[in-house]
């Protein structure tokens, strides 16, 4: 991250983003101003995909077309001696890898071959052509309602924010008692999207199990809690449903559920230390997690034990073996693509998506699910869409995004007076008497959040309103550093 923004502030001349005349006052307008830059080796890969699809063609030819544009993306057309490389030349190695192919697949764990998806697929095409019966679904309802929330005033009119940018989770504990926030937000979400109807989802069960990760949340922690579960797993909805992500992606329920249950538990037990630190200090979750993403693999793990051990809490039990497998692989991979430092990575697989479809305003939108690559594609969509949620604070109106920063830094900060204590090296923004908090915000917005929204607004403009909002936080803090320069 430090890494990126110090690029950030080195070229923050080039590809400025910024708020249209209208939406200095209104953030509403849901129109995206920039051109989109597409060089040649983009048009090149355009036409080869366009060649593919036109033309017929032998397995050999497509297979070079496909190391063609393969090569393009990467850049690797000609090799580190100044030579073209030919997929000619290359034919005998891989007929020899071939045969050894499936050999090694077995090892990967993430990956699900194509039996498994097209049973996952099957089951879920079942349900939808004949949901759940809802035996007494309003009487369910009423009853697992008051067992979660006290009729309180302001509750309702809270509630209907859930569907909008203008969520604000910090009014939460002004309506409702605190450990109720998030199996609500929870169950009010998944009733939305007809999740317990649509799946073999238990219901109960998944109350239970939520109610048992809000206690697992360190309440203590000033921003990794319950209340920045809530707020991930609510930005994940709103960005599903406006940007009409959901259609686009032809995600089934069962992803949702997954999709969902990955923001719930994305910061399980999170004891309020950043990967780094516990890597520097070598605590016992490095050491167990062999120091690649520490806290991720911890959250996923401890969340998994609530599942299978804790009684009354296994909402999947009613899932076959399969979608059980391709539930936790959904799950493990969202989680993980939660780690910052892979998010060079994303935002540049997420820019290629776009420069290879020729994705502008929306158009085209639809190639990013390609024909036999779609578990592929879907699971990549789902890593952005709960990566760019945990990141979302940025995008959330300014007295909101004040609260969360306030909050993000008071636990830096915390990390920040322990490496003191121990003399390590004080980490990025952890050391309260030297951070300016206007301009790490500045640089922040315009290094990560405002890159990265770009990017989803291009392909899914409906989401404008989230990358309005931080262009108008970026503005909020230039001007908070403009004031502080005058008191000098």
């Amino acid at each position: 991250v430090e890494a990126i923004i110090k690029d950030y502030i080195e070229n923050s001349h080039e590809n400025s983003i910024e708020l249209s005349e209208d939406e200095k006052s209104d953030s509403g307008n849901s129109s995206f101003s920039s051109q989109q830059d597409i060089n040649s080796a983009v048009k090149i890969i355009a036409l080869l995909e366009r060649i593919k699809k036109r033309i017929p063609a032998e397995k050999e030819m497509l297979e070079e077309i496909d190391w063609s544009i393969s090569e393009l993306i990467k850049g690797g057309i000609y090799d580190n001696k100044g030579e073209l490389n030919d997929p000619a030349s290359k034919k005998n190695d891989s007929t020899t890898k071939l045969d050894v192919l499936p050999w090694i697949a077995q090892f990967s764990t993430l990956r699900v071959n194509a039996e498994q998806i097209e049973d996952y697929r099957r089951s879920s095409a079942l349900l939808l052509a004949a949901p759940i019966q809802e035996v007494d679904r309003v009487k369910r309802r009423s009853v697992l309602a008051k067992d979660l929330v006290e009729e309180g005033k302001g509750l309702a009119s809270w509630l209907e924010t859930l569907h909008s940018e203008d969520f604000n989770i910090y009014h939460a504990e002004k309506v409702m008692k605190r450990e109720k926030i998030l199996p609500l937000v929870a169950y009010e979400i998944f009733q939305h999207h007809k999740l317990f109807s649509t799946t073999k989802i238990d219901e109960n069960a998944f109350i239970a199990f939520v109610s048992q990760i809000r206690k697992g949340y360190v309440k203590d922690n000033p921003y990794h809690n319950d209340l920045h579960a809530a707020d991930v797993l609510q930005m994940c909805h709103y960005i599903l449903e406006k940007g009409d992500v959901k259609r686009l992606a032809k995600f089934e329920p069962l992803d949702i559920v997954a999709l969902f249950v990955s923001a719930i538990i994305h910061d399980f037990k999170h004891p309020g230390f950043t990967n780094g630190y516990l890597q520097n200090v070598g605590s016992d979750l490095a050491i167990a997690f062999n120091d690649r993403s520490i806290l991720e693999n911890y959250h996923i793990s401890e969340a998994y034990k609530i599942i299978l051990k804790e009684k009354g809490c296994n909402f999947t039990e009613g899932l076959t073996n399969n979608e059980k497998t391709i539930f936790r692989k959904r799950i493990i991979s969202s989680v993980l693509a939660t780690d910052m430092a892979g998010h060079k990575e994303e935002v540049t697989r997420l820019q290629n998506l776009i420069n290879i479809n020729c994705i502008f305003k929306g158009k085209n939108n639809e190639k990013i699910i390609q024909p036999g690559k779609e578990f592929d594609d879907q699971q990549f969509i789902m890593n952005i869409i709960l990566h760019a949620a945990d990141c979302s604070n940025g995008c959330r109106e300014t007295s909101v995004n004040k609260i969360a920063v306030t909050n993000v830094l008071n636990e830096f900060w915390l990390q920040g007076d322990k490496e003191k204590e121990k003399k390590l090296p004080i980490s990025f923004l952890c050391d309260r008497t030297t951070i300016n908090i206007p301009k790490s915000q500045i640089v922040f917005l315009g290094g990560i959040v405002i890159p990265f929204y770009a990017k989803l607004v291009q392909i899914f403009p409906k989401l404008r309103p989230l990358l309005v909002y931080a262009l108008k936080n970026q503005q909020a803090w230039k001007q908070l550093v403009i004031e502080q320069n005058h008191s000098v």
